[in-house]
């Protein structure tokens, strides 16, 4: 029995270490794994010469004027902010600035000995930075790792000393290569994802999480790897990261992403039903569509996930750490559900619609019960919920009381008191 626990032991030890490996062969197989893995010096055989860059040279060839700059003025925290989100126009934007500069600002900032403010970032298409950065088509033989028949997205990521990307997560699998300057990456699993409370997924700042590394000192990163100039990583899908950069000059990586099997179905299934009117999909559009029956069809159906194989924890997840008091503050809705609003909680179906919509809820659990892995049932069954409840109206609380008030029970088990 000793023997076996040390055996465990061993083998969890090693399950949570970054693998390193030494050529492009043994790493395009070890990606196979969805461990994260690093390729000492392997950069510079796919990008022959940034072996040769040095500062001088390769800021010669940046554009006069570069779009998209991030700046922050107060700490060196990025948490990423997208505004096309839906609840991006209710959220007052704090996270950092992004505006156009000059190459003279940028390169002031990023080239500096120490980490001080204002900290500069660039993350986006390589040819908005710069056109004659690479060798002619050197930048697309990171795609020959990813060996795949996919398309890529190629970008490129320049910034100044001590810039930190907060802990979060990417849907894609990304193949990582450092060409300049030095990054420590701290890993966790993706099922260690609640732990750091997760932003909506409707919210600006989604996939990203609202506690880090470097906010609780309590937690542990799985993994750790600190990257040199040259060296490649692979970063799994679903697999938490959390990026700071080197304290003295600047860094410049390449990154090639590709979309994950499930990522590019769950794509094909969201656009087949983007613009119905119906609350669910799988449901015709020419009913009499309601509030009340909107309303009754979502409870059968939010009840209907409770009782199947699904993670339903994501209910209170989504009240009280996704919607955090502080989360809702933002958004300028109330911290906590007040039974004295008196959400009108729906009646009975007619009885046609009730049959369907319990089919329709059928065909929708078997969906994504058919997705293998239960990080991805998770992080794609929340946007899909979030967006149903969003629909309800008044920046998201219309959905958040009906989920209290008429799937969850409003007893004292499931009040969990949110309270500043």
């Amino acid at each position: 029995m000793l023997i076996l626990s040390i055996m465990t032991i061993l083998m969890i030890v090693k399950s949570n270490e970054v693998r390193e490996v030494s050529s492009g062969k043994l790493f395009r197989e070890g990606m196979k794994d969805d461990v994260p893995i690093v390729w000492r010096g392997g950069g510079f055989r796919i990008v022959p010469s940034a072996s040769t860059w040095s500062s001088k040279s390769i800021s010669k060839r940046m554009k006069k004027r570069i779009e998209n700059v991030d700046i922050r003025m107060k700490d060196r925290y990025f948490t990423y902010y997208d505004e096309n989100m839906l609840l991006s126009k209710f959220v007052t934007r704090d996270a950092y600035d992004r505006r156009e500069t000059s190459r003279e600002f940028f390169l002031k900032h990023a080239t500096k000995r120490k980490a001080v403010p204002p900290f500069v970032r660039y993350g986006g298409p390589l040819n908005e930075f710069s056109t004659d950065l690479f060798e002619k088509d050197e930048p697309y033989n990171i795609e020959n790792i990813l060996d795949s028949k996919e398309p890529s997205s190629l970008s490129l990521f320049w910034g100044g000393p001590g810039v930190v990307s907060t802990s979060h997560f990417d849907y894609h699998r990304n193949v990582y290569v450092l060409l300049f300057g030095e990054k420590d990456f701290l890993f966790a699993h993706p099922d260690d994802w609640s732990r750091f409370k997760p932003f909506p997924m409707l919210h600006p700042h989604a996939r990203q999480g609202q506690l880090h590394f470097d906010s609780d000192s309590s937690f542990t990163p799985r993994s750790r790897v600190q990257l040199k100039r040259g060296d490649v990583l692979y970063i799994p899908p679903g697999w938490i990261h959390h990026v700071r950069s080197g304290e003295s000059g600047m860094h410049i990586a390449l990154s090639a992403c590709i979309l994950t099997d499930t990522h590019r179905r769950m794509n094909e299934w969201f656009a087949q039903n983007r613009g119905s009117v119906a609350p669910i999909p799988f449901l015709k559009n020419d009913w009499k569509w309601n509030f009340d029956n909107v309303l009754g069809v979502l409870r059968i159906f939010f009840q209907h996930l409770q009782n199947s194989s699904l993670d339903t924890s994501s209910y209170e997840e989504l009240l009280y750490e996704r919607f955090s008091p502080q989360v809702r503050h933002s958004l300028g809705i109330p911290n906590k559900y007040d039974p004295g609003r008196a959400f009108p909680c729906p009646g009975n179906l007619p009885l046609d619609l009730e049959s369907a919509t319990t089919e329709a809820s059928k065909r929708i659990v078997e969906l994504y019960e058919n997705i293998s892995t239960s990080w991805e049932q998770r992080e794609f069954l929340k946007p899909f919920l979030e967006g149903i409840l969003f629909r309800l109206g008044g920046k998201m609380l219309l959905g958040l009381d009906f989920i209290e008030a008429c799937v969850l029970d409003s007893n004292e088990n499931h009040r969990h008191g949110l309270e500043f």
